[in-house]
């Protein structure tokens, strides 16, 4: 397809590396520059279209960066994309660290995890978007089994937004679970680490039922007593 300004036309980009994505998120509330960016153009020449050709123009480009038409790509490169429940405690937590943090800000970080592989900037969006949104949904899956082990109550995927909006950095919430799990001491987090991720998520929803019952004993008593 091309769009036409000032009587010429240009190629409308069905796909963008890494790094131009990242660049089109960074001004993702200027237009112009988005524009400018995308299509290889001066901010001045940008500045002549007409808003009807502005619109057409963005909407190409959302459909570059957001591909949900294209395939689940499970080899890239050099890179496989990981078994989701065969993923270690550690590998989860760095995502969610990243999913966190924003997911548009580390977006080769993430890539690099679930690639199992070195993504620079010069990987193509298109090529790495499906693996991205079939992690993202597995997640909600996820936290939906467990979710009593994470007190949610409502729509899963609204709690594990709010989570991701929240100020709190995810990091801390869960280094507090791998103290739980290394049992306080600090030479244990890489073996907790490098435990599947459902074994440890398993135990720890094993733990939190044995304290709760545990502590209704415990009230249990004390009433009796009184």
């Amino acid at each position: 397809m091309q769009l036409v300004v000032d009587g010429r036309e240009y190629h409308v980009p069905e796909d963008f590396t890494l790094g131009t994505w990242e660049e089109l998120q960074k001004w993702n509330t200027n237009n112009d520059k988005c524009l400018s960016i995308a299509f290889g153009l001066p901010i001045e020449t940008i500045q002549r279209m007409s808003e009807k050709t502005k619109h057409l123009g963005l909407a190409f480009i959302s459909t570059a960066m957001y591909p949900d038409y294209k395939p689940l790509n499970k080899k890239i490169n050099s890179g496989t994309l990981i078994n989701f429940s065969e993923m270690t405690l550690g590998q989860f937590i760095d995502l969610e660290v990243f999913v966190g943090r924003d997911f548009t800000k580390h977006i080769k970080d993430i890539s690099s995890i679930l690639y199992q592989t070195k993504v620079d900037n010069f990987w193509f969006i298109g090529d790495i978007w499906g693996g991205i949104k079939s992690y993202l949904k597995w997640r909600i899956t996820l936290y939906n089994s467990y979710k009593n082990l994470f007190n949610i109550d409502n729509d899963i995927r609204d709690e594990v937004e709010d989570t991701t909006d929240s100020k709190v950095d995810v990091a801390h919430v869960w280094y507090d679970t791998i103290m739980i799990l290394a049992d306080g001491k600090f030479l244990n987090i890489e073996a907790v680490t490098d435990r599947p991720l459902v074994e440890a998520l398993n135990y720890l929803a094993w733990n939190k039922t044995k304290i709760e019952r545990e502590a209704e004993l415990l009230r249990q008593t004390k009433s009796q007593i009184k």
